[in-house]
């Protein structure tokens, strides 16, 4: 699909872009999936619309500004929208993460992404930024101090396993409370309000994104190309 079958759809909005309610096809190109052409719109519940229509709305999540250990590591992730295409989004930059296998069974692994400014719950354990459950993890190398993985988002994955928050969540706008009781009176921390230890996730982000392919890539902080 051509830049200028594109460009009419879409409109800036800060890090996104929003949708626009019509799209015609390129000229003289047919839709494999639901055979329109020649400039006709897409059928309204066409897959291949759906698909690249939002790659370009997909909203880049910068959360490097709550993430713990911002402004020395990074953890950064591209989604595959289209396994015919092949063409990578921006999708997620944060700060410190970590990718753990929780279930031997399913093999289920469960990347994480910590809150800064040592956040806790009230029981002081640390928060998260996200959280996202995933399958099929590959080892992909290590270049230049930067570790690269590929994973799938399973198609069946619940909503609690989808802990990925919209774009511009900040838990510490909502109720901020810091604690400066016992042995935290010498480094006070902020504590998350009820049911922001976890996010919960974005449940439009969810019924797009299960079954595409992410790459996720663990490194050194680093400026925006």
């Amino acid at each position: 699909m051509t830049a200028s079958a594109i460009e009419p759809l879409i409109v800036a909005e800060g890090d996104g872009v929003s949708l626009r309610k019509s799209h015609l096809i390129s000229k003289g190109r047919e839709c494999p999936f639901c055979h329109e052409g020649e400039g006709k719109p897409h059928a309204r519940d066409c897959h291949y619309q759906l698909l690249h229509v939002w790659g370009h709305a997909l909203p880049r999540c910068d959360f490097r500004s709550i993430s713990r250990d911002a402004d020395k590591v990074e953890t950064r992730i591209t989604i595959t929208l289209d396994p015919y295409d092949r063409t990578e989004y921006k999708w997620i930059v944060a700060g410190q993460g970590s990718l753990d296998r929780y279930d031997e069974r399913t093999g289920q692994h469960t990347l994480r992404v910590y809150l800064g400014k040592g956040a806790t719950d009230f029981e002081h354990d640390s928060a998260y930024v996200l959280q996202l459950g995933l399958y099929g993890v590959v080892f992909k190398g290590v270049s230049y101090h930067q570790t690269e993985v590929q994973a799938f988002i399973p198609p069946d994955l619940r909503l609690e396993d989808f802990r990925v928050p919209k774009a511009g969540y900040d838990p510490f706008l909502i109720d901020p409370y810091t604690c400066k009781e016992g042995h935290c009176k010498k480094e006070p921390h902020p504590i998350v309000p009820e049911g922001c230890y976890v996010p919960k996730g974005d449940r439009e982000q969810w019924k797009l994104l299960r079954g595409r392919r992410v790459r996720i890539v663990f490194g050194p902080a680093r400026e925006e190309s």
